[in-house]
Protein backbone atom coordinates (compact mmCIF):
# COMPACT_ATOMS: atom_id res chain seq x y z
CA UNK A 1 0.00 0.00 0.00
CA UNK A 2 1.34 3.68 -0.94
CA UNK A 3 0.46 7.22 -0.76
CA UNK A 4 1.06 8.96 -3.64
CA UNK A 5 -0.13 12.85 -4.60
CA UNK A 6 -1.32 14.59 -7.84
CA UNK A 7 -2.51 17.64 -8.33
CA UNK A 8 -3.97 20.29 -10.50
CA UNK A 9 -3.22 24.21 -10.24
CA UNK A 10 -2.08 25.30 -7.07
CA UNK A 11 -3.56 22.28 -4.84
CA UNK A 12 -3.29 18.09 -4.32
CA UNK A 13 -5.27 15.35 -3.42
CA UNK A 14 -3.57 12.63 -1.91
CA UNK A 15 -5.07 9.11 -2.42
CA UNK A 16 -4.48 5.69 -0.57
CA UNK A 17 -3.14 3.34 -3.33
CA UNK A 18 -3.15 -0.37 -3.38
CA UNK A 19 -2.36 -2.60 -6.23
CA UNK A 20 -3.18 0.45 -8.45
CA UNK A 21 -6.71 0.82 -6.74
CA UNK A 22 -8.06 3.98 -5.08
CA UNK A 23 -9.75 3.92 -1.92
CA UNK A 24 -10.61 7.17 -0.60
CA UNK A 25 -10.09 10.95 -1.24
CA UNK A 26 -9.05 13.19 1.15
CA UNK A 27 -8.72 16.90 -0.01
CA UNK A 28 -6.66 18.92 2.06
CA UNK A 29 -8.66 22.40 1.21
CA UNK A 30 -12.48 23.32 0.11
CA UNK A 31 -13.86 21.58 -2.21
CA UNK A 32 -14.10 23.64 -6.02
CA UNK A 33 -16.43 25.48 -6.69
CA UNK A 34 -18.01 23.84 -9.00
CA UNK A 35 -18.59 20.70 -6.38
CA UNK A 36 -20.02 22.74 -3.80
CA UNK A 37 -23.05 24.78 -6.12
CA UNK A 38 -25.00 21.93 -6.31
CA UNK A 39 -24.94 21.55 -2.20
CA UNK A 40 -25.87 25.25 -2.01
CA UNK A 41 -28.50 25.21 -4.61
CA UNK A 42 -30.43 22.02 -2.72
CA UNK A 43 -29.65 23.71 0.90
CA UNK A 44 -30.78 26.87 -0.18
CA UNK A 45 -33.99 25.37 -1.94
CA UNK A 46 -34.70 23.21 1.49
CA UNK A 47 -34.79 27.02 3.42
CA UNK A 48 -37.02 28.45 0.82
CA UNK A 49 -39.38 25.43 1.43
CA UNK A 50 -39.36 25.74 5.05
CA UNK A 51 -39.96 29.76 4.65
CA UNK A 52 -43.04 28.92 2.09
CA UNK A 53 -43.85 26.29 5.03
CA UNK A 54 -43.46 28.47 8.21
CA UNK A 55 -45.61 31.33 5.94
CA UNK A 56 -48.27 29.46 4.78
CA UNK A 57 -49.06 28.45 8.80
CA UNK A 58 -48.98 31.71 9.83
CA UNK A 59 -51.12 33.42 6.93
CA UNK A 60 -53.51 30.44 6.50
CA UNK A 61 -57.36 31.70 7.55
CA UNK A 62 -57.75 32.00 11.28
CA UNK A 63 -60.46 29.22 10.81
CA UNK A 64 -58.29 26.93 10.61
CA UNK A 65 -55.38 28.00 13.02
CA UNK A 66 -58.43 27.94 15.88
CA UNK A 67 -59.93 24.19 15.11
CA UNK A 68 -55.84 23.16 15.31
CA UNK A 69 -55.15 24.97 18.78
CA UNK A 70 -58.62 23.25 19.54
CA UNK A 71 -56.90 19.69 19.09
CA UNK A 72 -53.78 20.52 20.92
CA UNK A 73 -55.77 21.27 23.57
CA UNK A 74 -57.91 18.77 23.89
CA UNK A 75 -55.00 16.47 23.58
CA UNK A 76 -54.04 17.52 26.54
CA UNK A 77 -56.67 16.36 28.65
CA UNK A 78 -58.83 19.83 28.44
CA UNK A 79 -62.46 19.08 29.26
CA UNK A 80 -65.54 19.50 27.04
CA UNK A 81 -66.96 22.94 28.94
CA UNK A 82 -63.46 24.46 28.51
CA UNK A 83 -62.33 23.66 25.34
CA UNK A 84 -65.98 25.28 24.30
CA UNK A 85 -65.26 28.51 26.19
CA UNK A 86 -61.65 28.62 24.32
CA UNK A 87 -63.40 28.46 20.99
CA UNK A 88 -66.34 30.77 21.92
CA UNK A 89 -63.55 33.71 22.81
CA UNK A 90 -61.04 32.91 19.81
CA UNK A 91 -64.33 33.12 17.59
CA UNK A 92 -65.17 36.08 18.98
CA UNK A 93 -61.84 37.49 18.30
CA UNK A 94 -62.10 36.11 14.87
CA UNK A 95 -65.19 37.85 14.33
CA UNK A 96 -63.45 41.32 15.79
CA UNK A 97 -60.55 40.96 12.97
CA UNK A 98 -62.38 40.32 10.14
CA UNK A 99 -64.75 43.80 10.62
CA UNK A 100 -61.59 45.41 11.26
CA UNK A 101 -59.27 43.41 8.13
CA UNK A 102 -57.22 42.64 9.84
CA UNK A 103 -54.81 39.30 9.94
CA UNK A 104 -54.17 37.04 13.39
CA UNK A 105 -50.63 37.51 12.50
CA UNK A 106 -50.41 41.41 12.23
CA UNK A 107 -52.11 42.00 15.56
CA UNK A 108 -50.04 44.35 18.24
CA UNK A 109 -51.02 45.71 21.30
CA UNK A 110 -53.05 48.27 20.41
CA UNK A 111 -55.19 45.91 18.58
CA UNK A 112 -55.50 43.92 21.61
CA UNK A 113 -56.71 47.26 23.40
CA UNK A 114 -59.04 47.44 21.30
CA UNK A 115 -60.90 44.03 21.45
CA UNK A 116 -60.98 45.05 25.26
CA UNK A 117 -63.23 47.89 24.43
CA UNK A 118 -65.15 45.33 21.94
CA UNK A 119 -65.86 43.09 24.55
CA UNK A 120 -67.76 45.64 26.47
CA UNK A 121 -70.42 46.10 23.19
CA UNK A 122 -70.98 42.63 22.68
CA UNK A 123 -70.77 40.37 25.32
CA UNK A 124 -73.84 39.27 26.89
CA UNK A 125 -74.64 41.62 30.04
CA UNK A 126 -71.93 43.25 29.75
CA UNK A 127 -73.33 45.29 26.70
CA UNK A 128 -73.25 49.02 27.35
CA UNK A 129 -70.68 48.72 30.30
CA UNK A 130 -67.28 47.93 31.22
CA UNK A 131 -66.01 43.92 31.28
CA UNK A 132 -65.13 42.95 34.20
CA UNK A 133 -61.45 42.72 35.24
CA UNK A 134 -61.77 38.56 36.30
CA UNK A 135 -63.42 38.62 32.55
CA UNK A 136 -61.43 40.37 30.74
CA UNK A 137 -58.18 38.70 31.96
CA UNK A 138 -59.59 35.08 31.26
CA UNK A 139 -60.07 36.01 27.44
CA UNK A 140 -56.83 37.50 27.41
CA UNK A 141 -55.51 34.63 28.79
CA UNK A 142 -56.98 32.30 26.21
CA UNK A 143 -55.78 34.72 23.49
CA UNK A 144 -51.95 34.20 24.72
CA UNK A 145 -52.28 31.04 24.96
CA UNK A 146 -53.26 30.46 21.44
CA UNK A 147 -50.82 32.64 20.41
CA UNK A 148 -47.85 30.70 22.18
CA UNK A 149 -49.44 27.47 20.38
CA UNK A 150 -48.79 29.39 16.77
CA UNK A 151 -45.22 30.42 18.02
CA UNK A 152 -44.65 26.72 18.48
CA UNK A 153 -45.84 25.98 14.95
CA UNK A 154 -44.10 28.44 13.15
CA UNK A 155 -40.66 27.48 15.06
CA UNK A 156 -40.87 31.39 16.90
CA UNK A 157 -41.84 33.15 13.51
CA UNK A 158 -44.93 33.95 15.15
CA UNK A 159 -45.42 37.13 17.63
CA UNK A 160 -47.22 36.75 21.02
CA UNK A 161 -48.76 40.74 21.22
CA UNK A 162 -49.93 39.87 24.05
CA UNK A 163 -46.05 39.35 25.98
CA UNK A 164 -45.56 42.08 28.12
CA UNK A 165 -49.42 43.20 28.07
CA UNK A 166 -50.41 44.70 31.00
CA UNK A 167 -53.54 42.43 31.51
CA UNK A 168 -56.76 43.96 34.12
CA UNK A 169 -55.45 43.41 37.91
CA UNK A 170 -58.81 41.93 40.12
CA UNK A 171 -59.44 40.55 43.54
CA UNK A 172 -59.76 36.88 43.33
CA UNK A 173 -60.40 37.14 47.30
CA UNK A 174 -63.89 38.36 46.94
CA UNK A 175 -67.01 35.95 46.34
CA UNK A 176 -70.92 36.83 46.58
CA UNK A 177 -72.30 34.09 48.40
CA UNK A 178 -76.41 34.90 48.63
CA UNK A 179 -77.79 36.53 51.75
CA UNK A 180 -79.65 33.72 54.12
CA UNK A 181 -83.07 35.47 54.29
CA UNK A 182 -82.92 35.86 50.51
CA UNK A 183 -82.14 32.04 50.39
CA UNK A 184 -84.87 31.34 53.15
CA UNK A 185 -87.28 33.22 50.73
CA UNK A 186 -86.49 31.42 47.68
CA UNK A 187 -86.66 28.04 49.05
CA UNK A 188 -90.21 28.29 50.50
CA UNK A 189 -91.23 30.07 47.42
CA UNK A 190 -90.93 27.62 45.08
CA UNK A 191 -93.60 25.14 45.10
CA UNK A 192 -92.27 22.85 42.16
CA UNK A 193 -90.98 19.52 43.59
CA UNK A 194 -88.26 19.09 41.21
CA UNK A 195 -86.82 22.87 41.11
CA UNK A 196 -86.70 22.81 44.97
CA UNK A 197 -84.94 19.75 44.67
CA UNK A 198 -82.17 21.35 42.13
CA UNK A 199 -81.59 24.02 44.64
CA UNK A 200 -81.21 22.50 47.82
CA UNK A 201 -78.33 20.28 46.50
CA UNK A 202 -76.94 23.08 45.15
CA UNK A 203 -77.10 24.18 48.61
CA UNK A 204 -76.02 21.19 50.29
CA UNK A 205 -73.34 19.18 47.70
CA UNK A 206 -71.23 22.32 46.97
CA UNK A 207 -71.37 20.86 43.13
CA UNK A 208 -70.49 23.23 40.13
CA UNK A 209 -73.38 23.31 37.65
CA UNK A 210 -72.04 21.25 35.18
CA UNK A 211 -71.25 18.12 37.44
CA UNK A 212 -74.86 18.62 39.13
CA UNK A 213 -76.23 17.85 35.21
CA UNK A 214 -73.86 15.12 35.25
CA UNK A 215 -75.97 13.18 38.04
CA UNK A 216 -77.46 10.37 38.07
CA UNK A 217 -80.37 8.54 39.35
CA UNK A 218 -77.63 6.39 41.34
CA UNK A 219 -74.96 8.55 41.32
CA UNK A 220 -75.51 9.07 45.19
CA UNK A 221 -75.72 6.16 47.72
CA UNK A 222 -77.37 6.35 50.96
CA UNK A 223 -75.08 5.87 53.64
CA UNK A 224 -75.55 5.35 57.64
CA UNK A 225 -73.63 7.01 60.05
CA UNK A 226 -74.15 6.70 63.75
CA UNK A 227 -71.96 9.76 65.64
CA UNK A 228 -72.44 11.28 69.10
CA UNK A 229 -75.63 12.57 68.63
CA UNK A 230 -77.33 9.59 67.08
CA UNK A 231 -77.69 7.96 63.75
CA UNK A 232 -77.80 10.07 60.92
CA UNK A 233 -78.46 9.23 57.12
CA UNK A 234 -76.43 10.87 54.67
CA UNK A 235 -76.07 11.25 50.86
CA UNK A 236 -72.70 10.53 48.99
CA UNK A 237 -71.00 10.37 45.93
CA UNK A 238 -68.86 10.99 43.47
CA UNK A 239 -67.79 13.30 40.26
CA UNK A 240 -64.85 13.43 38.09
CA UNK A 241 -63.93 17.05 38.28
CA UNK A 242 -61.53 19.49 37.12
CA UNK A 243 -58.17 18.27 36.19
CA UNK A 244 -60.10 14.51 35.84
CA UNK A 245 -59.65 14.60 39.91
CA UNK A 246 -62.51 12.11 41.32
CA UNK A 247 -64.01 14.39 43.99
CA UNK A 248 -66.40 13.26 46.80
CA UNK A 249 -69.26 15.06 47.98
CA UNK A 250 -71.80 14.50 50.58
CA UNK A 251 -75.52 15.55 51.30
CA UNK A 252 -77.72 15.92 54.37
CA UNK A 253 -81.01 14.14 54.77
CA UNK A 254 -82.94 17.27 54.86
CA UNK A 255 -81.83 17.45 51.17
CA UNK A 256 -81.90 13.62 50.25
CA UNK A 257 -85.35 13.78 51.59
CA UNK A 258 -86.04 16.44 48.88
CA UNK A 259 -84.04 14.58 46.59
CA UNK A 260 -86.17 11.42 47.06
CA UNK A 261 -89.38 13.71 46.87
CA UNK A 262 -89.25 14.52 43.28
CA UNK A 263 -87.59 11.05 42.41
CA UNK A 264 -91.21 9.58 43.87
CA UNK A 265 -92.76 11.46 40.95
CA UNK A 266 -91.04 9.75 38.65
CA UNK A 267 -91.63 6.15 39.77
CA UNK A 268 -92.18 4.57 36.77
CA UNK A 269 -89.57 5.38 34.32
CA UNK A 270 -86.38 4.24 33.98
CA UNK A 271 -84.02 7.12 32.70
CA UNK A 272 -80.76 7.81 34.20
CA UNK A 273 -80.61 11.75 34.66
CA UNK A 274 -81.21 12.28 38.14
CA UNK A 275 -83.37 15.47 36.66
CA UNK A 276 -85.24 15.68 33.68
CA UNK A 277 -86.88 18.57 31.45
CA UNK A 278 -90.30 18.51 30.98
CA UNK A 279 -89.45 16.50 27.59
CA UNK A 280 -87.85 13.73 29.30
CA UNK A 281 -83.82 14.80 28.83
CA UNK A 282 -81.10 15.28 30.76
CA UNK A 283 -81.54 19.27 32.25
CA UNK A 284 -78.84 21.18 30.38
CA UNK A 285 -76.85 23.88 32.42
CA UNK A 286 -78.50 26.92 30.72
CA UNK A 287 -82.14 24.92 31.54
CA UNK A 288 -81.03 25.13 35.23
CA UNK A 289 -80.02 28.82 35.14
CA UNK A 290 -83.09 29.66 33.53
CA UNK A 291 -85.22 27.86 36.46
CA UNK A 292 -83.52 29.77 38.80
CA UNK A 293 -83.70 32.85 37.41
CA UNK A 294 -87.43 32.11 36.38
CA UNK A 295 -88.37 31.62 40.55
CA UNK A 296 -86.22 34.76 41.22
CA UNK A 297 -88.18 37.29 38.80
CA UNK A 298 -91.75 35.04 40.50
CA UNK A 299 -90.81 35.68 43.80
CA UNK A 300 -89.17 38.98 43.13
CA UNK A 301 -85.78 38.62 44.04
CA UNK A 302 -82.92 40.17 42.81
CA UNK A 303 -81.25 38.49 39.82
CA UNK A 304 -78.48 35.42 41.59
CA UNK A 305 -76.00 33.34 39.71
CA UNK A 306 -76.19 29.57 39.81
CA UNK A 307 -72.43 29.49 40.84
CA UNK A 308 -73.23 32.02 44.39
CA UNK A 309 -75.12 28.93 45.48
CA UNK A 310 -71.73 27.01 45.57
CA UNK A 311 -70.10 30.12 47.41
CA UNK A 312 -73.13 29.88 49.87
CA UNK A 313 -72.61 26.04 50.57
CA UNK A 314 -68.66 27.15 51.16
CA UNK A 315 -69.52 30.12 53.26
CA UNK A 316 -71.70 28.43 55.24
CA UNK A 317 -69.15 25.54 56.03
CA UNK A 318 -65.97 27.53 56.45
CA UNK A 319 -68.35 29.76 59.49
CA UNK A 320 -69.79 26.34 60.78
CA UNK A 321 -66.02 25.99 61.72
CA UNK A 322 -65.08 23.21 59.58
CA UNK A 323 -61.41 23.00 58.51
CA UNK A 324 -59.83 24.52 55.95
CA UNK A 325 -58.58 21.15 54.31
CA UNK A 326 -61.68 19.51 54.63
CA UNK A 327 -63.38 22.64 53.04
CA UNK A 328 -60.71 22.32 50.20
CA UNK A 329 -61.37 18.58 49.51
CA UNK A 330 -65.09 18.72 49.38
CA UNK A 331 -65.29 22.18 46.80
CA UNK A 332 -62.22 19.86 44.47
CA UNK A 333 -60.08 23.25 45.30
CA UNK A 334 -56.37 22.54 43.90
CA UNK A 335 -55.18 25.17 45.80
CA UNK A 336 -55.53 25.65 49.41
CA UNK A 337 -55.42 29.43 48.80
CA UNK A 338 -59.03 29.59 46.73
CA UNK A 339 -60.16 27.51 49.66
CA UNK A 340 -58.97 30.48 52.46
CA UNK A 341 -61.08 33.15 50.42
CA UNK A 342 -63.99 31.79 52.70
CA UNK A 343 -62.66 32.15 56.15
CA UNK A 344 -63.58 35.57 56.78
CA UNK A 345 -65.51 34.83 59.80
CA UNK A 346 -68.89 36.47 60.47
CA UNK A 347 -70.02 39.02 63.59
CA UNK A 348 -72.35 35.89 64.86
CA UNK A 349 -69.26 33.15 64.68
CA UNK A 350 -66.96 35.58 66.66
CA UNK A 351 -69.90 36.20 69.13
CA UNK A 352 -71.34 32.31 69.04
CA UNK A 353 -67.77 31.10 70.20
CA UNK A 354 -66.46 34.04 72.70
CA UNK A 355 -69.69 33.36 74.74
CA UNK A 356 -68.86 29.60 74.24
CA UNK A 357 -65.40 30.00 75.22
CA UNK A 358 -66.23 32.34 78.29
CA UNK A 359 -68.43 29.34 80.23
CA UNK A 360 -64.81 28.04 80.75
CA UNK A 361 -63.41 30.99 82.01
CA UNK A 362 -63.68 31.33 85.84
CA UNK A 363 -65.66 34.40 86.91
CA UNK A 364 -63.74 37.78 88.56
CA UNK A 365 -64.00 37.19 92.13
CA UNK A 366 -66.55 39.89 94.21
Amino acid sequence: MTLSHTGTGGGHERYLEQDNIHFAVIPDEPQPRELRAPQQRLLSSRNRDYDRQVTRTVIRSLKMQINSFIEHMRARGCSRKTLRAYRQDLQRFETFLKDRKIKSHQVNTSHVDQFVMYLAQTVGRMVGSVPKPASVSRRLAVLSRYYRFMQQMTFGKAHNPLTGYERPKFDNEEYRAVDEGQLSTLIAGIDNVRDRAIIVLFLYSGLRLAKLCSLDVNTIKIRDKVTAKGHIRLGRGEVTGKGSKVRTFVVDESAMKMVADYLMTRINDRKAALFLSSRGGRLSSRAIQRILQKWCVRLEMSHINIHRLRHCYADRLANAGISSIVLQSLMGHSSPQVTRRYYKIKADRISREYFAASEFIEAPAR
